[in-house]
């Protein structure tokens, strides 16, 4: 199975005080609802729902013992795995992959 690993990490979801810590509760999200990307997936008709698997990836992926990586001590995270973990359709997170 393939493992997916966020993209830039550290520039984006990580800051000074959440390198200092070892477990995570709260992470710094990036507030750019102008940009581009964000823009152009707004316009899909899926977009919010793909939006929100996005963001609960992210906040799964803070949690993983490597940070910023889908996978955990048994090996990557499958889309049905994430489901488990959140509550999300296995379906959304497909997408949004």
């Amino acid at each position: 199975m393939r493992c997916y690993s966020i993209r830039d990490w550290r520039k984006h979801f990580e800051c000074s005080q959440s390198r200092k810590v070892a477990a995570l509760t709260w992470m710094p999200v990036p507030l750019k609802h102008d940009g581009l990307g964000f823009r152009r997936l707004m316009t899909l008709p899926d977009g919010p729902s793909v939006y929100g698997a996005w963001m609960l990836m992210v906040q799964v992926a803070a949690k993983c013992p490597v940070r910023g990586t889908l996978a955990d001590d048994q090996g990557p995270l499958s889309p049905e795995d994430l489901t488990l973990k959140t509550g999300c359709p296995a379906n959304v997170f497909e997408r949004a992959m």
